[in-house]
């Protein structure tokens, strides 16, 4: 539950609004109480090189960030505004060393969403 701890923001009441863990190529998605919906896509997963991130939203503004296993973030993919139809963002796994990442984001527009989705760094 590292997840839970280092971003705690993350959890409502204690209930994951989005989780990774096989759903890598579909998205996540983050449910809110209008009935928007973001989705958070990471792939290839694992991956030796560059990881697409996917994050399709509404418009409004995000941040997403990659943490590493211990909670330290490592990478700032994107502080902004959010075009209709989402972003499509690149992490350099080249430059990170192997293990396990997070990604990290929160969605702020007409309803606030959290995603977080995991991925490999492999050599």
């Amino acid at each position: 539950m590292l997840v839970a701890i280092a971003f705690p923001e993350a959890f409502a009441g204690g209930v994951p609004q989005a989780r990774g863990g096989g759903a890598e190529r579909a998205g996540v998605p983050a449910m809110s109480g209008d009935g928007a919906t973001a989705t958070l896509a990471v792939w290839p997963n694992p991956s030796a090189g560059a990881v697409s991130v996917r994050l399709g939203s509404a418009s409004g503004t995000a941040t997403v960030a990659v943490f590493d296993a211990l909670g330290r973030r490592v990478a700032v993919l994107h502080d902004g505004a959010v075009p209709d139809g989402g972003l499509s963002l690149t992490l350099d796994g080249a430059q990170l060393p192997a293990g396990v990442y997070v990604v990290y984001a929160r969605v702020s527009g007409a309803s606030a969403q959290t995603l977080v989705q995991r991925v490999t760094i492999t050599r």
